[in-house]
């Protein structure tokens, strides 16, 4: 069963990089190589999902092993410790706001650790890794900048949450009970957005009256599109 798993993880992961090694020339097995440019208008128009100033250059080929270990350790300890708070419970990408089922299934997991199968753990273990990869090496844009509706990278890792619970010893009652909760969470913090879902990209700013109690993401370096006039409606 092991050799299956293993099997099955080296051919997602082969099958998923194959389309970078083919267009960056086999440099890389990320989407995040060569020169990436944004055309956007000057900073007073610049719609909320932009990102630098006019024809900027992002350059990542230098996103490698070395860079990483280098900005894993360097930087203040208090930004990584803020951004945890701000990853769980910040006011327009934290984890109760945006994506609560995740969230409240995680804490289920931990709870109920001790008694889960080796699955579980190894689930558990990922979903935290992949947390504390972000909060580490990309503490003031562990979301990916303010081009979607919260955290855009745990898109990438939440399907594993589910996993977790598929393996831990929850029961159904628990889970749907978790589920009903997170309904109830998601329409009290995101009411705005629930209401015009067609707007909620282009006005990504709108706060309800519960978000406007959790913390803004102060130490992030697109804060300034949140801290924005929310349009009247």
């Amino acid at each position: 069963m092991m050799v299956l798993v293993f099997a099955a993880g080296l051919v997602t992961v082969g099958v998923a990089a194959t389309p970078y090694l083919k267009y960056s020339d086999g440099n890389s097995f990320t989407p995040y190589a060569g020169d990436r440019f944004q055309l956007v208008q000057n900073e007073a128009s610049r719609p909320p999902w932009a990102g630098g100033a006019l024809g900027t250059d992002y350059n990542a080929a230098g996103v490698d092993e070395g860079a990483i270990a280098k900005r894993a350790t360097t930087g203040k300890l208090l930004d990584r410790f803020e951004s945890l708070g701000y990853y769980v419970a910040g006011r327009y990408t934290g984890m109760l706001v945006t994506v609560p089922l995740a969230l409240l299934l995680l804490v289920a997991v931990l709870a109920r650790l001790p008694a889960s199968n080796r699955w579980a753990v190894a689930a558990v273990v990922g979903v935290l890794a992949y947390i504390a990869f972000y909060v580490i090496v990309f503490p003031k844009n562990y979301y990916g900048g303010g081009q979607s509706l919260g955290n855009r990278y745990f898109i990438q890792i939440a399907p594993a949450v589910f996993v977790t619970a598929l393996f831990a010893p929850l029961g159904v009652r628990t889970v749907r009970g978790l589920s009903l909760a997170a309904v109830a969470i998601s329409v009290l913090f995101s009411w705005p957005q629930h209401r015009a879902p067609s707007d909620a990209y282009i006005e990504m700013i709108r706060t309800s009256p519960a978000q406007k109690l959790l913390p803004i993401e102060a130490n992030q370096d697109y804060t300034w599109i949140f801290r924005q006039t929310p349009p009247k409606n």
